[in-house]
């Protein structure tokens, strides 16, 4: 369910091409945390934190968080 649930939201930013408007991350951090609940919500706010000031929120790292999460969720999956 949670890779299904991943996999929509991927092509709801496709469909929709987030990435190259205005306020994108802002779009995409917050359209995907309304996707969550529980336990992996609160993944999701300790892994999405920026720890240096200088780093900033774009698609890829999204995609980072998103692979972090996924880990943590599913566990570290062998190739």
């Amino acid at each position: 369910m949670y890779l299904k649930m991943i996999k929509e939201f991927q092509n709801y930013v496709d469909t929709y091409s987030f990435w190259g408007k205005d306020n994108a991350t802002c779009t995409v951090y917050c359209n995907f945390q309304w996707c969550l609940a529980g336990g992996a919500r609160d993944l999701w706010d300790q892994i999405n934190e920026l720890e240096d000031e200088d780093k900033v929120r774009d698609e890829l790292s999204f995609n980072n968080h998103l692979q972090e999460l996924t880990s943590a969720i599913l566990g570290d999956q062998p190739n």
